[in-house]
């Protein structure tokens, strides 16, 4: 059964931020792609929220791959899913949110 999900506004902004720059830089397709590929994932995660890595900093929080070189970064309890961040590693790999 899935838990509830819930948005920080951080992670809002990440994605759309992301989503804008695909679209910006004429990856309408792309954009589209992540979108479907997001809500896919956050559907799975909602379901089974072990799934996702453990951060390397934080070790409360998990992250999983939504694409290439996209994550989302969450944490969960046993009622609910709150997505903390998005990190586009194509644009700097360096700058990862956790």
């Amino acid at each position: 059964m899935a838990i509830s999900v819930n948005w920080h506004n951080d992670a809002l902004r990440d994605l759309t931020d992301i989503v804008d720059y695909l679209e910006s830089a004429g990856e309408i397709q792309a954009a589209y792609s992540f979108k479907e590929r997001m809500i896919d994932r956050i559907d799975f995660v909602s379901k089974y929220p072990g799934v996702g890595r453990p951060s390397k900093s934080r070790k409360n929080l998990r992250y999983i791959l939504i694409d290439k070189h996209r994550r989302m970064y969450y944490r969960y309890t046993s009622r609910a899913l709150t997505i903390l961040a998005f990190f586009d590693a194509s644009q700097d790999p360096n700058k990862a949110p956790f």
